[in-house]
């Protein structure tokens, strides 16, 4: 069984309960003892005897686990539902220091509907010390691809990067404290220097499906190996004088949850020759605003839309020693969502940004394009999550104040009360008791009451 235990700040341990079962966090337990507790309570229950005492049991290592969940932070993590268009898991290989472990009992094309628990999967990682179990984790969340269904997994990545979280200052009250409610977590909040290297990536990933949309071949032919081709890709710029296969300045804007305002940046981007027998160029030069350039590398995203880029930022300023020493070497995991005429759809840290690529004269013209008027739902009520209505506790040409009860939609074995949020008239009843409704469905429509007649 499992024993639980709550610890207070002065490391005080108190029984809370015992389960005559395994609980969800068991992996980490085996991770960090080398134990299979699944296979040790089959035998157990064969009558067999366990082959070791407590003693003997040493604890290497650390672990953790992220329970990956179809619901959505953004909307208070209510439950989401939905089909699996896409589902790839993490590389689970076993490092060097490190293991990744994915516990999962759905597929590409599995349902998750409102009638089970909404988990997806248990992510488990290994290091030999908590930072290391962290980096391992931070990797694997960001190459877990998850389309069709909403899910946690933007939350728990912005989690590795708390600074209390990373501290080990947790309690029970951890998402009350650090994503506080209104308006609670809106996504990862990018840095000055998380927003210019996402701008840099989007350039390099412009400029190769620029090379892949219009595969350049001089008319005379390419040469290689002193002798005259007219191959294709695979010679796309190999005599290029200067080793660049072309270049552009671009304007790169990101948007994106949590963002105050727009970030952009100008840039200027170079990609380097494709190497012999490549077909884009998988080398890039990347400037910006006169800082030391970034040195960047990446292949064409995987099919499931994967963007592994790894770059080098080296000192350029003759003034400073020594010249030429590496400022910045990373490597960076990005996932294309999606991809438009204007840009793409991009999720860093867990979290989706909609880049915009333009040239500096389209930038120039933008800020005269009509801003987009969001959708007013001021005289609607819509559903928060898919669920089931439960109750209605109005009528129509009822008249209804704020904080008044309106109706309830169960989901996931929960029921959820909606709330009047200004004083109206119920206008129309579109949906009945126990009709399935979708996130964002009309229940109820209102009208704004009658203004009382003014005095002479």
């Amino acid at each position: 069984g499992t024993v639980e235990m709550m610890v207070d700040k002065d490391k005080n341990f108190y029984f809370l309960e015992m389960n005559t079962r395994l609980q969800v966090e068991h992996p980490v337990t085996e991770m960090v003892t080398g134990l299979d507790l699944v296979e040790l309570m089959i035998k157990v229950a064969a009558g067999e005897k366990l082959p070791f005492t407590q003693d003997s049991i040493k604890a290497k290592g650390h672990a953790m686990e992220v329970r990956v969940y179809a619901e959505d932070p953004l909307r208070g993590f209510l439950p989401a539902i939905g089909k699996l268009s896409r589902y790839v898991l993490p590389d689970t290989e076993t490092g060097k220091d490190t293991i990744v472990r994915v516990d999962t009992g759905v597929e590409e094309g599995s349902e998750i509907s409102i009638f089970y628990d909404p988990m997806i999967a248990k992510l488990i990682t290994y290091g030999p010390d908590r930072n290391a179990a962290i980096a391992a984790m931070r990797k694997a969340l960001d190459a877990y691809i998850i389309r069709g269904v909403v899910c946690n997994i933007n939350f728990v990545r912005d989690v590795m990067d708390n600074d209390k979280f990373l501290a080990g200052d947790v309690t029970t009250n951890f998402i009350a404290e650090n994503y506080p409610s209104p308006p609670g977590f809106q996504g990862h909040k990018l840095t000055e220097s998380e927003g210019r290297e996402l701008c840099a990536i989007a350039s390099i990933l412009h400029m190769q499906h620029a090379q892949q949309a219009k595969i350049l071949l001089p008319p005379e032919g390419s040469y290689v190996a002193g002798k005259q081709t007219v191959g294709r890709a695979a010679l796309v710029g190999v005599m290029s004088p200067n080793n660049v296969m072309g270049d552009a300045d671009l304007v790169v804007e990101i948007n994106g949850a949590g963002m105050d305002a727009p970030l952009n940046i100008p840039l200027s981007v170079a990609a380097m020759r494709p190497k012999l027998g490549d077909v884009i160029s998988t080398s890039f030069e990347v400037r910006m605003d006169g800082a030391p350039s970034l040195k960047m590398n990446a292949n064409l995203p995987s099919v499931a839309g994967l963007y592994e880029v790894s770059y080098k930022q080296l000192n350029e300023d003759e003034d400073a020693a020594p010249l030429g020493a590496v400022l910045a070497d990373t490597e960076r995991v990005v996932q294309v969502w999606s991809k438009s005429s204007q840009g793409y759809t991009l999720s860093v840290s867990g979290t989706q940004y909609k880049v915009t690529i333009r040239t500096p004269r389209v930038a120039e013209l933008a800020k005269f394009m009509p801003v987009q008027q969001e959708e007013d739902h001021s005289k609607t009520l819509r559903s928060p999550m898919p669920g089931k209505v439960h109750s209605i506790a109005v009528q129509e040409g009822e008249h209804v104040r704020v904080g008044q009860e309106l109706c309830v939609v169960e989901a996931m074995k929960m029921q959820n009360v909606l709330r009047c949020e200004k004083d109206s008239i119920v206008a129309k009843i579109p949906v009945s008791v126990g009709q399935s409704v979708a996130v964002d469905e009309v229940i109820l429509e209102f009208a704004e009451p009658e203004a009382p007649p003014t005095g002479t």
